[in-house]
């Protein structure tokens, strides 16, 4: 879009930057979930086929739930990664740069947090050390991963998740709004 003037032209055709800057979301984000949820629903489909259930028990509510949860939280944090990609992307305005800063930007942010933990954990404050652990994104994949969420663990990935979403996307829309456009 920047590289051919598409969105320099859509501005000047009358559109403004919000639903212009809204319209990449809504693509990225609806792109990312609709991939996220064929491959959730395909993985536990063909892990149901190969698996199977556990012949004693019968598929139960407890086990709906927790396959929601995961999906739902799978997908939210989709919705984040997708709105950081956004906002680098309308900042930077080029797909190679945007790619190198998201890299960038997830080594950064795991590396300060690995030194904000280090330097908790010189304090004995483990709870903190639990709390910016359970926050972080990647580490939230990781329990995904491990097929089980416990209630408040998935209430603060619930949360932790759309604090970012709404943050990360003020940011982008900010810088979108005093972008010069070439």
């Amino acid at each position: 879009d920047f590289k051919y003037g598409t969105v320099r032209n859509k501005i000047i055709s009358g559109y403004n930057r919000k639903q212009i800057y809204l319209s990449k979301l809504i693509v990225n984000v609806s792109t990312s979930v609709v991939v996220q949820l064929i491959y959730s629903l395909s993985v536990l489909l063909f892990s149901s086929l190969v698996l199977g259930f556990n012949k004693s028990s019968s598929f139960e509510l407890s086990d709906f739930t927790n396959i929601l949860s995961l999906i739902l939280s799978s997908v939210l944090i989709q919705v984040t990664t997708y709105s950081l990609l956004t906002l680098i992307n309308v900042t930077t305005q080029k797909n190679a740069k945007t790619i190198i800063w998201f890299l960038a930007t997830n080594m950064i942010i795991s590396f300060a947090l690995s030194i904000i933990m280090i330097i908790l954990s010189e304090f004995d404050l483990q709870s903190w050390i639990t709390l910016i652990q359970d926050m972080d994104p990647n580490n939230q994949l990781t329990y995904i991963s491990n097929n089980y969420l416990e209630t408040d663990l998935f209430i603060l990935i619930i949360v932790s998740n759309i604090i970012y979403i709404v943050i990360i996307n003020l940011i982008g829309y900010n810088n979108f709004k005093k972008k010069e456009l070439k």
